[in-house]
């Protein structure tokens, strides 16, 4: 019997244990407060996820994005354990997956794949439930985006479409992430043109705006295109602030330090409030957080 075999067969057995078990259902948050976690070490390394954590509660945060797309393969009872660990704290967990390649038509299967096999380990997994798939794909990264912009937007459109119905009717959100100028993208698709942030709001079921900016009112001024959108769709906009150094300092609240991001965030929700188009805040990542100053 192969290791790989053997795994699954002790996946499966845990997974009987836990659906029997009846654990309580992961929440989900409407406002949420979300945090990426692209580091696989909180899923099975315990000072690790005691960091993960105490962020967390630095920051009020209620989901994590957890990047998934090695884990559901490498390790799926960490994954699972993840989840579960979220869900006694009340926090929500987003299956994360990205590779910007996924955009081109070539690499559509590549990123089929895993979203399939995210939505069978959610089938599979039983109560407590991850709430969504969680899609990093930036076709903008890739070197030919300047003068290929039409096309791979046209393409990354087309793989939405694809994956939408794998997700669809298994009591997951589809959720991408999108940086803030998207909406200055005009694609033109069935002889129609719109910017590229509608047509990806209408693909998925909710956006989170990679609004990168030290400052709560450009954010709120940049994401408002966004907001209106979802407020008319219903379609909730999460905005996000950006906490990682080496990028433009304007960008991100590396330099003014934690204190100063939490207090952005707060300016955020209680600007929007009640507003129907938003669906909370997010923080771009945990370990940028750990080496945020105070």
């Amino acid at each position: 019997m192969t290791w790989r075999r053997l795994g699954v067969l002790v996946f499966a057995a845990v997974v009987a244990a836990c659906a029997a078990s009846t654990p309580p259902s992961v929440p989900t948050h409407p406002k949420q407060r979300g945090l990426w976690v692209w580091n696989n070490l909180p899923a099975f390394d315990p000072g690790a996820r005691q960091a993960l954590l105490s962020q967390t509660e630095r920051f009020k945060l209620d989901t994590w994005y957890a990047q998934a797309q090695t884990l559901v393969y490498d390790n799926p009872l960490a994954l699972r354990d993840l989840v579960v660990a979220a869900a006694d704290r009340k926090i929500a967990v987003e299956l994360l997956a990205g590779n910007h390649s996924w955009a081109r038509s070539a690499n559509h299967g590549q990123c089929v794949k895993i979203v399939s096999d995210l939505t069978q380990f959610v089938a599979d997994s039983g109560e407590p439930r991850p709430t969504a798939i969680h899609l990093n794909i930036e076709p903008h990264a890739l070197p030919d985006w300047p003068t290929s912009q039409a096309q791979l937007a046209g393409e990354l459109l087309d793989l939405l479409a694809a994956v939408r119905p794998l997700v669809a009717g298994r009591g997951l959100a589809l959720v991408y992430d999108m940086p803030n100028w998207y909406d200055d993208v005009v694609v033109t698709r069935n002889g129609q043109a719109r910017p590229l942030s509608l047509w990806i709001a209408d693909a998925v079921d909710r956006v989170v705006v990679m609004d990168y900016r030290d400052d709560p009112a450009v954010q709120l001024e940049l994401v408002k295109q966004e907001l209106a959108y979802g407020r008319a769709t219903g379609k909730p906009v999460v905005v996000a602030s950006e906490a990682a150094c080496g990028v433009a300092a304007d960008e991100t609240y590396c330099q003014e330090g934690a204190a100063a991001l939490r207090k952005a965030m707060d300016a955020v929700r209680a600007a929007l409030g009640a507003e129907a188009g938003f669906g909370g805040v997010a923080v771009h990542h945990f370990n940028a957080l750990e080496a945020l100053p105070p």
